[in-house]
């Protein structure tokens, strides 16, 4: 799943400012992966995934070195667990800086196997996985 992200309006200012304006930006040392259940926005307010009863949580994702392609690969698999009640329809994925709360930072849709923008929805006992190198991240 080879993602172009998209960076939400406080990732660019703060990532702008570090660089045109000198103001420090110190980026996450841990970044979480999180499910939401509309299209994420520029301003980075879509809904989650409720944690309330779900099993649902925020995932530790890392990223390995860019490869000749351009992209970042995330260096291990991303398991979100087996949701104990139903979740609604997964629209984006969404790369947060901290584990609950924090900022949005970089979001992209969720894709198939052929690139297309889908959906997925989870029922109980459905789980959510991404492979180790299935999450590429890349900017342009």
């Amino acid at each position: 799943m080879p993602t172009n992200l998209a960076m939400t309006t406080y990732y660019a200012t703060a990532i702008g400012d570090s660089q045109f304006r000198a103001t420090p930006y110190t980026p996450p040392s841990t970044w979480y992966l999180g499910l939401n259940t509309a299209d994420q926005t520029d301003a980075g307010t879509a809904a989650e995934v409720s944690t309330s009863g779900t099993g649902y949580a925020r995932q530790e994702i890392a990223f390995s070195a860019r490869g000749g392609d351009g992209y970042y690969p995330s260096s291990g698999a991303v398991e979100f667990g087996a949701a104990l009640a139903a979740w609604p329809e997964v629209h984006s994925f969404t790369l947060y800086d901290a584990s609950t709360g924090g900022h949005a930072l970089l979001y992209c849709h969720l894709e198939d196997s052929d690139g297309n923008e889908t959906t997925k929805t989870l029922g109980i006992d459905d789980t959510l996985n991404v492979a180790a190198g299935a999450f590429k991240a890349k900017f342009d």
